[in-house]
């Protein structure tokens, strides 16, 4: 089933889970499964990453992400935020709701 349209290839990725080191800056996404082994996904869980909590992007730079989880902006490389899958939500860069 291949998408016919960049509208509905748009809403399949929606419906997918996302790595959150594939987001791109304005993403937001609401936190599914935090994976790796028990001491990082302890260290993400203790970070604020909590299943069902919201993410949203900041900035994305070759290695690493900035990423606000609740009130706190957090500094990332992208190996660690692989570990973070999560379910986008919307795109909207000058959102500052999070703020």
């Amino acid at each position: 089933n291949v998408p016919l349209n960049v509208e509905e290839t748009h809403a399949n990725q929606s419906q997918a889970l996302l790595p959150l080191s594939l987001a791109q800056p304005g993403h937001v996404g609401v936190i599914v499964k935090i994976t790796g082994l028990p001491p990082i996904r302890q260290h993400l869980i203790d970070l604020g990453f909590v299943e069902g909590g919201q993410v949203m992007v900041h900035s994305a730079q070759q290695g690493s992400l900035i990423v606000q989880v609740k009130e706190t902006r957090i500094a990332m490389n992208r190996n660690l935020a692989e570990k973070i899958k999560i379910q986008p939500i919307h795109e909207n860069p000058t959102d500052e709701s999070m703020d």
